[in-house]
């Protein structure tokens, strides 16, 4: 089923709620009329990547191959790199059959550029290189990254939006000396954000909605599995355990 299907259903079961509501919700006479809704544009708070929620740390470099690199956090890490290479974050991205599926279908219905709303939580890789809205090549190696270990240790923020709501920095960041306990705890303060010590990391990207610029008449929740997880028993994990290997 379409976007365009889905929306025009639920349209048409809003529509209905509406015109009951509408005849007892007129305005008394004597009062002014209520104002008109407004949105904010598009870009306001977007400034990069319109269609995605994901934003790049104030000052940093547009750096998608250092995004990209595993292989060097595997050199010290090959356990977490294992681990990471085993799970769905390593095949979120074109890899994944049933997503390139779901890109193509938007690209379809609403515009190649529309479907930079799927990169900041399925290829934040191709997203940093402006790369997401051009035709995905099967051998582009940059549609192969997924979620990488410095999508999430790099970010500096989180928000509970979703659709990638997250800050990314791609700045360098030195490798320590093994020898050097000073250098050691300065890389791990580093790549261990206030964002990936909480589930709000987790959330920014496992909260969905479609807005307007999906071909949508208004906003439409999708997903939301942090508020479940907050509910739950599980609460008091954190993102951070992701990566560590199974004993």
């Amino acid at each position: 089923m379409s976007l365009r299907v889905a929306s025009i259903g639920l349209l048409a079961a809003l529509a209905l709620g509406a015109c009951g509501e509408a005849a007892s919700a007129e305005t008394p006479p004597g009062e002014p009329p209520a104002p008109t809704p407004t949105t904010a544009p598009r870009d306001a708070s977007l400034p990069l990547y319109p269609e995605s929620q994901m934003r790049l740390a104030p000052d940093d470099p547009r750096d998608a191959a250092r995004l990209a690199d595993v292989d060097t956090c595997g050199s010290c890490h090959p356990d977490a790199l294992a681990t990471w290479q085993a799970s769905a974050h390593a095949r979120a991205s074109f890899d994944n059959p049933w997503y390139r599926q779901a890109v193509d279908a938007i690209r379809e219905d609403v515009g190649a550029e529309e479907s930079r709303f799927c990169a900041g939580c399925h290829d934040p890789v191709l997203l940093v290189a402006g790369a997401m809205e051009a035709e995905i090549q099967p051998d582009d190696p940059r549609a192969h990254a997924g979620v990488t270990c410095m999508v999430c240790h790099g970010t500096r923020e989180a928000r509970p939006d979703g659709n990638g709501s997250y800050t990314l920095s791609t700045r360098a960041v030195p490798l320590p000396d093994p020898a050097d306990p000073r250098e050691i705890e300065a890389h791990v303060a580093a790549l261990t954000p206030e964002p990936l010590r909480t589930a709000s990391l987790c959330g920014s990207c496992h909260r969905g909605f479609l807005g307007t610029h999906m071909g949508n008449p208004h906003h439409l929740g999708g997903i939301d599995d942090l508020t479940p997880f907050r509910r739950s028993g599980y609460a008091g994990s954190t993102a951070s355990r992701l990566d560590e290997p199974v004993e």
